[in-house]
């Protein structure tokens, strides 16, 4: 019985994308690199949702990740909190969520998820528990 749920799952799971489990864009709370780090940990406080990471926008569309440490001062670009975007931070919206928790980069933190040309959303680690089992 424990063997056919398991297998059942596993199907479930190689058929659904991380892109039907990430946030999308329209509904990501962000921060601009020019903003104060003050202004973010207070908007942040008000976040119906538990983000440890802000995405950071500029004028060409997103290019970090802010931490929300509680030792960053000054601006968000400058501070210790602040990653540059590389490779290892986007994901593609059709990867299934089976190879992505096999490749264990979930434990990255988050990820923009991307397709074609454009971000679509974010995923965090949290996406995982909370959203695909949900699907199965």
């Amino acid at each position: 019985m424990q063997e056919k749920r398991e297998l059942r799952l596993e199907a479930a799971l190689s058929r659904l994308t991380i892109g039907m489990i990430a946030t999308p864009t329209g509904q990501l709370q962000t921060c601009r690199a020019d903003e104060l780090v003050s202004r973010v940990r207070k908007r942040a406080s008000r976040f119906t949702e538990d983000y440890d990471h802000l995405p950071v926008e500029g004028g060409a569309g997103f290019f970090g990740f802010f931490g929300l440490k509680p030792e960053s001062r000054g601006r968000v670009a400058r501070a210790d909190g602040f990653r540059p975007l590389t490779t290892a931070h986007l994901a593609g919206s059709e990867r299934s969520i089976l190879d992505e928790l096999l490749s264990h980069d979930y434990r990255l933190g988050p990820r923009l998820v991307v397709s074609g040309a454009g971000v679509v959303g974010m995923l965090t680690p949290d996406d995982f528990q909370n959203r695909s089992l949900a699907w199965c």
